[in-house]
């Protein structure tokens, strides 16, 4: 089975299982059962993002690397799936300002994108821009509080106004309010 459909459902069963491998530490089964859905299926870029993210929990950031440079070669066109994966790995690396570089690039391709957002503004903190990163997320939820408030970006919203330490808690409120309202669950 193909299509849009079919590959969609393929993309949930292998995150399924690859979180289940995740847990286990099945690092070498994780990379073996990717490598064979990646034979079946060599156009389907999510499996080959999924394989780089699965190098870099395990910490093979040499292996992440090279199947990136892959990804990059075998799927031009997405170049925005490239530059989250090229910032998760500048930040596996600690290079926080190629990380914010990166992020930023898929934030300007896929601006609503809430991903991006967050690892823009997680990066932005490492980088000790706290005052940026939180403008990061909070421009994000005014442009579109439907789609960018979701619970990660507002447990990292709130905790950055924690470390910002400045009128934290009716930020928090305001931000509590605004959920209700867009993210009632």
């Amino acid at each position: 089975p193909g299509g849009a459909r079919g590959d969609g459902m393929l993309m949930m069963v292998v995150t399924a299982l690859m979180n289940l491998h995740v847990e286990l530490r099945e690092y070498y089964t994780a990379c073996s059962l990717l490598y064979r859905l990646i034979g079946m299926r060599p156009r389907l870029p999510g499996l080959v993002w999924a394989l780089v993210r699965l190098h870099l929990v395990f910490g093979s950031l040499e292996a992440a690397e090279a199947t990136l440079a892959h990804a990059e070669r075998a799927f031009p066109a997405a170049a925005a799936a490239a530059n989250m994966h090229r910032g998760l790995l500048a930040l596996a690396k600690g290079n926080n300002r190629e990380a914010v570089s990166a992020f930023q690039s898929c934030v300007t391709l896929e601006p609503g994108n809430p991903a991006a957002l967050t690892n823009l503004a997680v990066s932005l903190l490492y980088s000790r821009d706290l005052p940026r990163a939180i403008q990061v997320l909070e421009s994000a939820v005014r442009s579109n509080p439907s789609r960018c408030l979701t619970h990660a970006v507002a447990f990292n919203l709130s905790t950055l106004y924690d470390l910002h330490g400045i009128d934290a808690p009716s930020r928090k409120r305001a931000l509590l309010l605004l959920s209700r309202v867009y993210a009632p669950d």
